[in-house]
């Protein structure tokens, strides 16, 4: 049998060995993308520290002549810890695939294999990187019989995947009634049932209405509860729900109840319609924070990001006062007319579009203050088995009684996490309108 060099794999990673393979599924990872590494004091293994000065220092006066000086002041610091979240992937591949007599062969299944999941976790992050490090996938809407949920807005089941197992947890506080017995009382963020809910692998979901069918469902399951990877609440990437918030809890472990400075502005549209004078509020609301210095510009690390839906809705204005049609001439004398729009901004901002955000949700964002902070780049881990990075898998009960599967497996990680040192500098308009527009339900 043929040897794998892992060191080997590592190398050619980012290459493309099979063109054969067509995607037919979005794999693409926006917002995670624009993100640069952020700069930060190394605490330990579990996260790093930011510094953020919250107040001048306040010990000035104006005095007379032969008077006393103001007494000694300090700024004052805000300490703020950022903690890794873990992640991980594994893929399993036969006996047959690893035992091939050539080396570079090995290499180019393992390779195309690591590849496709690479794309894979991509995604994960960055639909992640709008959630609150809850780990959240979908929202309960309903309970519609023993093993059929239906999902709600904004994402419906479009972020669940067929085989995927996953929990539930409760998303509201309260004794539940399950059967017509009185079930248990949960507090946010319990987990319901003991088990896992796995979704079929055909049939499983319904796009366009978000009914989504599992093999078991807990009884206790009602709507608001949500839904997350296999014991993965609370462990993934604290993205921008977390950092653009205007609320009074803990944010990076200090309280936003004492800094307002780390608070965002968040106008919630109460399901009203995006309207340009919405958007002409941020732009000037952000003046105060950022200040209105001559030259600076406010295009500078500023983008709005939202998902094609709010894009549609922005571009539906630009056909109220005028059709907006252009005539191109081309050569030979053709003309072609032209009613769409090849590309939006707003006041000279780049807008981003990306699936992955909330379909009710625009934001306005600094990119300079999200930073990405990584420990552990997501890479294959070594294991202990016959080849290098890949590990017997074995089919043992409970009792030690089996033998082993007819394939290998192998594990990607990764440790990483998003921070804000300075969270005011984003907004976002939430609660949009998606009534009348494209959503991503077909």
């Amino acid at each position: 049998m043929a040897s794998l060099d892992t060191t080997e794999v590592r190398s050619v990673l980012t290459e493309i060995v099979d063109p054969r393979v067509k995607l037919l599924q979005d794999k693409s990872a926006i917002l995670w993308n624009l993100i640069d590494a952020g700069d930060a004091k190394e605490t330990n293994a579990r996260g790093v520290r930011v510094v953020a000065e919250a107040q001048s220092n306040p010990s000035m006066l104006w005095f007379p002549e032969g008077g006393k000086y103001p007494p000694g002041g300090t700024r004052r610091f805000i300490p703020m810890n950022i903690t890794y979240a873990r992640f991980a992937i594994a893929s399993r591949m036969t006996r047959d695939a690893m035992e091939q007599p050539a080396a570079q062969l090995i290499v180019s299944d393992l390779l195309n294999a690591v590849k496709a999941d690479t794309r894979t976790a991509m995604k994960e992050f960055n639909q992640q990187t709008y959630r609150d490090g809850s780990g959240v996938k979908a929202i309960v809407q309903s309970r519609d019989s023993g093993t059929q949920v239906t999902m709600a807005l904004p994402f419906r089941a479009r972020q669940l995947m067929p085989e995927g197992a996953y929990n539930f947890y409760a998303g509201n506080a309260g004794t539940r009634n399950a059967g017509g017995q009185t079930g248990a009382t949960y507090a946010v963020g319990q987990k319901i049932g003991s088990g896992t809910s796995t979704i079929a692998a055909t049939g499983g979901i319904v796009q366009s209405t978000g009914v989504t069918v599992f093999d078991t469902v807990p009884a206790d399951v009602m709507p608001g509860d949500i839904v997350t990877w296999e014991n993965s609440y609370g462990r993934a990437i604290h993205g921008l729900d977390y950092i653009v918030d205007n609320g009074t809890g803990l944010f990076q472990n200090a309280s936003r109840s004492d800094y307002a400075q780390l608070r965002s502005i968040v106008d919630d549209a109460g399901g009203a319609a995006l309207s340009v004078a919405r958007l002409n509020k941020l732009m000037f609301q952000i003046k105060y924070l950022r200040g209105t210095e001559r030259g600076t510009g406010l295009g500078k690390n500023l983008v709005i990001v939202s998902s094609p839906t709010q894009v549609h809705r922005y571009t539906s204005l630009g056909e109220i006062g005028s059709n907006g049609n252009i005539l191109t001439d081309l050569p030979g004398g053709q003309r072609i007319l032209d009613l769409g729009y090849g590309g939006v901004s707003f006041m000279g901002l780049n807008w981003i579009e990306d699936v992955d955000c909330p379909d009710d949700v625009l934001y306005l964002l600094d990119l300079s203050s999200i930073d990405k902070y990584e420990l552990k780049p997501l890479k294959v881990v070594p294991l202990v088995g016959n080849e290098s990075g890949l590990a017997p898998i074995p089919g043992f009960d409970a009792n030690g009684v089996g033998s082993y599967y007819d394939a290998g497996m192998y594990v990607m990680t990764g440790k990483f996490d998003l921070g804000s040192s300075d969270p005011q500098r984003n907004m976002k308009i939430k609660n949009l309108s998606t009534s009348g527009y494209a959503t991503g339900l077909f």
